[in-house]
């Protein structure tokens, strides 16, 4: 690759696909939830979780 790529994942699996194409240098954000492999961890985050799912039911979730 030239370094001619941007890529941001939006998605948890795109985001290991990409690593094990070898495209984690053009990787330049990721999910919140992108941990693996480790290394995407890393990269900066555009999106975050505002919701506290430990407590909420789906039914809370789906009146807010």
């Amino acid at each position: 690759m030239g370094g001619d790529l941007r890529i941001c994942s939006l998605l948890p699996s795109s985001t290991e696909i990409l690593y094990a194409l070898g495209l984690d240098h053009e990787v330049i954000g990721v999910t919140h939830e992108c941990d693996f492999p480790a290394e995407a961890s890393h990269k900066p985050k555009v999106t975050e979780n505002l919701l506290d799912d430990e407590r909420m039911t789906s039914a809370d979730i789906d009146h807010m």
